[in-house]
Order: C-alpha cells, then sequence, then structure tokens
C-alpha cells in the first residue's frame, strides 16, 4: 500500500483580502484549486509498479475532497469522507493502492454546513459533470440555482442514486459522488419525489442512514415503490442500500468496482441440520474455481467463533453463514450461546469481502435500536462489501432447498450476474412462489452497489433449443440449473432425477427458471448424460377472458332466478 499525507500548504480557501476584486479573488482562487489537484497528483506518483490504477484521496473534511471531484469524473482518483483518518488507514492497509489524506479546511467546512443538503447534493453533481475545476465557491454560486438543472440531473439514465436529504450534507456528499460515480440520475426521496421516474431504471442505488425502528418505514415504503413500478407484482429494478454506522463505510463500499472481481474462497459455518444445503453451495464453490470451507459443530470444529475469526482474517472472500439468527446475534441454536455478534466482527478486517446468509431476521429493522450492535453492520464496517441478509424468517426444505436460494444466489454471481440481479431474481421467485408481493415475499435484501459484478465463471451446464424443446447438457457435476428463456409461461420439466425441486417466474425477458436436486444422498446431483429437457407453455391470461365469463355469470343468474319464481303465481292486473 502507498501511504502519503499531504501538508497543509496544500488547502484552499476562499476567502480573499478586500483589496482584491471579485474577478481577481476569483482568479486567484481558481489558480489555487489548480495548484491543489497538481500538488495531490504529483504525490499520486506511485512508488509500486503493482495498484488498480486509481488513486484514493481520504479526508475528515468535506470541503477538502470537493477540489478532486473531476479526477473522479475522468477515473483516475477515488475518494473517502472519514471521521477518522487513522481508523481507515488500518480498514484498507491491505490494498496495494495509493492512497492520500487531504487535510481539514475548516473555514470552508463551515460555510457547506449551512448550506441546504437537498440543493447541495444537486449542485455538487451538476458542478462534477460540467465544470473543470470545482471549488467550493463554485458550489456556493451554484446552491441557488439547482431548479434550472435538477429535473434534467433526475431522469434518462438505466441507473438512479435515491437519497433522503434529511440526513443531512454528508449523506447529500456522498449521493452526488455515487451518482458521478455510476453515470446515474439523483433522485431525493424526500423532496417532490416521483416514483415514476424509476420505472425504465436498471438499477437504485440507495443512499442512506443505517436503517433501525425508528426509520424502519423508509425501508417499507421503498420495497412498496420497487414492487409497484409495473402492474406484475414483481421487482423490476434491482436496488441496494449503501449504509453503514461510520461515513466511510458506504464510500468504501462504492469502491467495489475498482477492486479485483475474483474472490480469494469461500468460508462459512452451517448447522447440522441444513449440511446438505451448505454442501451444495461448496460444491459449485469449487466447481466455479472458488476453493471452500464451511464448518459445522461436530468434534472436529468445536471452536467455531475461534476459526470463524481466524477465516475472517482474509480479505475479498465470499461467507456463507447458515445459523439461527436475529439483528443482533448468530447462533447454532435459537436458545443456544451466539456463534457470531457484533463484538466477534469488529475484531476482524474483512475488506472485498460479500457475505450470504441464510438466517432468520438479521435485517429485521423494526427490531433494530441500536445500530452498533448489529451484525450485518457490523460486517459493513469491518469492510465488507455487500450483506445479502433477510428481513423475515428464512427456512430450509428436506435440508437441500433454502427460502435464500444460496445455491443460485452464488452460482448467479459467479457467473457475472450483478449482486442486485442476483438478490432481486431470488425475490421474484419467492413472490412468484408465495403468491405475494411488497414485504410479505420479497425478504432478501441486498446492502451493497447493486451494480457490482465479480468476473464470470463458465457454468456447468449448456442450454440449447431444439424443436421448441429446451435441451440442458450437463458439462460438469452439478446440484443447481439455471436458465432464462424468451418466451413468457409455465415450464414443463423433465429429468431422469427422481426428485427435483424447480420455481420459475415471468417478467418482460421472458421467463427465468430455477432447478436443484433434492434426495442427494442417493440419487446425486446432475450429472454428464443426465436428461434436463424444459418445454414451454403459454400462460393462461385470464384476465382475457373476464369480460365474457361476467356475461356468463350475468346469464346465468338470470336464469337462475327465472326457476326459481313460483309456477303459476302469474301477474295480477288491475
Amino acid at each position: 500500500m502507498i501511504w502519503r499525507g499531504l501538508s497543509e500548504n496544500t488547502v484552499s480557501e476562499t476567502h480573499t483580502t478586500s483589496s482584491c476584486s471579485g474577478r481577481c479573488a476569483k482568479r486567484s482562487e481558481s489558480l489555487r484549486a489548480q495548484f491543489l489537484i497538481l500538488m495531490i497528483l504529483l504525490q499520486c506518483i506511485p512508488l509500486s509498479s503493482e495498484h488498480y490504477g486509481v488513486s484514493i484521496f481520504a479526508s475528515e473534511s468535506l470541503a477538502s475532497l470537493i477540489p478532486m471531484l473531476p479526477s473522479v469524473r475522468e477515473r483516475s482518483a477515488r475518494i473517502i469522507l472519514t471521521s477518522d483518518a487513522e481508523r481507515l488507514k488500518d480498514m484498507i492497509s491491505g490494498y496495494d493502492i495509493s492512497f492520500n489524506i487531504i487535510p481539514k479546511d475548516e473555514y470552508n467546512d463551515k460555510l457547506i454546513e449551512k448550506l441546504d443538503p437537498h440543493k447541495l447534493a444537486y449542485a455538487l453533481l451538476y458542478a462534477s459533470e460540467h465544470l473543470e475545476d470545482i471549488s467550493v465557491r463554485d458550489i456556493l454560486a451554484l446552491i441557488n440555482d439547482t431548479d434550472k438543472f435538477e429535473d434534467k440531473l433526475s431522469r434518462g439514465r438505466d441507473i438512479s442514486v435515491l437519497f433522503y436529504s434529511s440526513d443531512g450534507i454528508e449523506y447529500s456528499f456522498l449521493a452526488s459522488y455515487a451518482a458521478l460515480l455510476r453515470n446515474a440520475s439523483l433522485l431525493d426521496a424526500e423532496s417532490n419525489f416521483d416514483p415514476s421516474l424509476l420505472r425504465n431504471v436498471s438499477y437504485v442505488i440507495v443512499v442512506t442512514r443505517p436503517i433501525t425502528r425508528d426509520n424502519y418505514q423508509r425501508y417499507a415504503r421503498l420495497l412498496e415503490m420497487m414492487t409497484k413500478i409495473d402492474d406484475d407484482p414483481y421487482i423490476d429494478a434491482s436496488f441496494g442500500l449503501i449504509t453503514g454506522n461510520y461515513i466511510e463505510t458506504p464510500f468504501l463500499m462504492l469502491l467495489a468496482s475498482d477492486l479485483p472481481r475474483v474472490p480469494r474462497e469461500l468460508v462459512g459455518i452451517s448447522l447440522v441440520e441444513d449440511l446438505p444445503l451448505a454442501r451444495k453451495v461448496e460444491w459449485i464453490s469449487s466447481l466455479m474455481g472458488l476453493p471452500s470451507k464451511i464448518y459445522h459443530p461436530d468434534l472436529s470444529y468445536s471452536n467455531l467463533t475461534g476459526d470463524l475469526a481466524r477465516s475472517l482474517l482474509r480479505d475479498g472472500s465470499i461467507i456463507y453463514l447458515s445459523l439461527h439468527g436475529n439483528p443482533y446475534v448468530m447462533a447454532l441454536k435459537s436458545d443456544s450461546y451466539p456463534v457470531i455478534t457484533a463484538s466477534t466482527i469488529r475484531g476482524s478486517k474483512i475488506p472485498g469481502s460479500i457475505i450470504i446468509t441464510l438466517s432468520c431476521d438479521t435485517l429485521k429493522f423494526e427490531d433494530l435500536t441500536n445500530p452498533k450492535e448489529s451484525v450485518a453492520y457490523s460486517f459493513l464496517d469491518s469492510g465488507a462489501l455487500a450483506y445479502i441478509g433477510s428481513t423475515k424468517v428464512e427456512f430450509s426444505v428436506g435440508s437441500e432447498f433454502g427460502t435464500s436460494y444460496p445455491d443460485l444466489l452464488l452460482m448467479l454471481l459467479m457467473s457475472g450476474e450483478s449482486l442486485g440481479d442476483a438478490v432481486r431474481i431470488v425475490n421474484n421467485l419467492r413472490i412468484r412462489s408465495e403468491g405475494k408481493s411488497d414485504d410479505r415475499a420479497a425478504n432478501e435484501l441486498l446492502l451493497g452497489d447493486p451494480t457490482i459484478k465479480l468476473r464470470p465463471n463458465e457454468l456447468p451446464f449448456e442450454v440449447r433449443r431444439e424443436e421448441g424443446i429446451y435441451r440442458i447438457r450437463i458439462v460438469n457435476e452439478t446440484p443447481t440449473i439455471f436458465l432464462r428463456v424468451p418466451e413468457r409461461g409455465s415450464p414443463s420439466i423433465d429429468s431422469d432425477k427422481p426428485s427435483i425441486y424447480s420455481n420459475w417466474f415471468e417478467d418482460d425477458e421472458g421467463t427465468f427458471i430455477y432447478i436443484t436436486t433434492l434426495s442427494t444422498a442417493y440419487a446425486g446431483y446432475f450429472s454428464p448424460g443426465d436428461k434436463v429437457e424444459v418445454r414451454m407453455r403459454e400462460s393462461v391470461d385470464f384476465m382475457k377472458f373476464l369480460p365474457y365469463i361476467s356475461i356468463l355469470v350475468i346469464v346465468l343468474v338470470t336464469i337462475s332466478i327465472l326457476f326459481k319464481l313460483p309456477r303459476g303465481s302469474g301477474i295480477i292486473y288491475k
């Protein structure tokens, strides 16, 4: 890692002497800003030939980072606003990357603190996209004109950043930075927000303070909105929350796209009763080139807490946890001593890791009063790029299938699907199987950047279409198969395996189908030579027949009434 501190004389200030005219002051400040950037870039010349291609600039001062935004736009720099520079330094000391601390600019910080967070976010994004050099004075000049460009910055892009201006200026700065980094539109959920702006968006990055009991309705409204973008009950845009107990945590989560996309290994812990499913996860991991070790509570792995802590010391892992849980702990039994707590995690450094869980309620925000005691947030604060967990109860079926679909999640991620798309697919499978929408079925939640992808690996099967039949050729033994077909309809699956589980859902792209083996103790996984065929049957849209059904019902009711009239009663005329 390349570490530098920048001297105090590189700080740019906006105040000028009274003897200088406005134009002179503007030119003088512009020159100082350019000098600051030049000094920073000169100090970023790598001392090592091995680095990830960008330099990181960190500061405890928001104002000090504003001049670096053009370098972010040019893809040569990343920035991190931190509450503790030394803690941040220790967190990412394992990265071989150019890292620089910029001194505080207390004078301009006081000016920034007085600004409206909503206007600040849009002024920062506009300046970042349109000005060659940016100073605090430029932001002050733009702050009262945001209504001229706010609408344009809020629409027309494939990615959107949704933020809450009541969270304050630090999160407004984070939101504008995320939008700049991902070339995204910017939306304030608390200022004349129009949900229809998300209709044609593929990804939504939600910038927020930690969700707890106090602001749980923020997430409930978000999930309801994401399932009601169109007429079907499914989630159409992939979304994830970037958050944490420290302001640097979400900035580190956004750094994911600049780090290696190949995990080092898969490690985890599983309940004994869920071992068949854990073995599927382990098999898929090894099959797709990822070394794996899942611990379980038997005589070989009795010290699970110690084993886990040692495993977590390596960064860049995928961590799989199949345990009983709630927002505060994870345990082997619902009434037993916890295996994982916030304090257990807090002692580890796991930058670059991704957490996948089959555990109840770890993201049940309405039960969380203290975010610093949250298991999920503690993983993020320790450097994890993402946490995938549940807001409700999870369970396994026959010990070989879990309602969080961990085998499918892993296979999707390892084959190149984004984090957000993988979680969206799992939620849509749950919505279809339970016949419910909103928070009643879509229990899986991503804490992380939904656009992030791992480097893709070859799938252990191939799919080809012949005469209307999708034939799946097994290349390597695998417990799980998935396919997406352009037709919308109900799949009929023909396999010579004695017991399989399948689920599917329809969307604008066609039909997504998930298939996994059951009873593998005697039947095994899908192997080369096994027969797996899928035929698509057209779904019947009963809504098309509703007018005819209504007419038929009226006719039948009328006939029934006529037959029930007393015979011979007649009608009396006066």
